[in-house]
């Protein structure tokens, strides 16, 4: 999280990621059935979106974090396709009960 130019770490990054979970976290607790898949369809799309800003991580040699780089490029890996899978399994009619 050290990605600020003045080294600093990225509270804005970190409060808005903590303030998307909180907001679709919470209706996925709360909702049954069809509205819960749609939670959990939303939550998948928006980390699998947001992680699509992470990708260069995926081709340059030299990863800046407080994690090994191959740690990061899992998660990156684990989020958009773990997001994605999500939104789509989200759609299927078998949720429609």
């Amino acid at each position: 999280m050290r990605d600020r130019p003045g080294g600093g770490v990225g509270w804005l990054q970190i409060g808005t990621a903590v303030a998307v979970a909180l907001a679709l976290g919470i209706p996925l607790a709360r909702f049954r059935g069809r509205r819960r898949a749609q939670a959990a369809g939303v939550m998948g799309a928006v980390a699998a979106a947001v992680t699509l800003a992470l990708l260069p991580v995926f081709w340059h040699g030299v990863v800046i974090s407080a994690l090994p780089g191959d740690i990061v490029r899992f998660a990156c890996t684990l989020a958009v396709a773990g997001g994605a899978a999500a939104a789509v399994l989200s759609l299927l009619p078998e949720f429609d009960r």
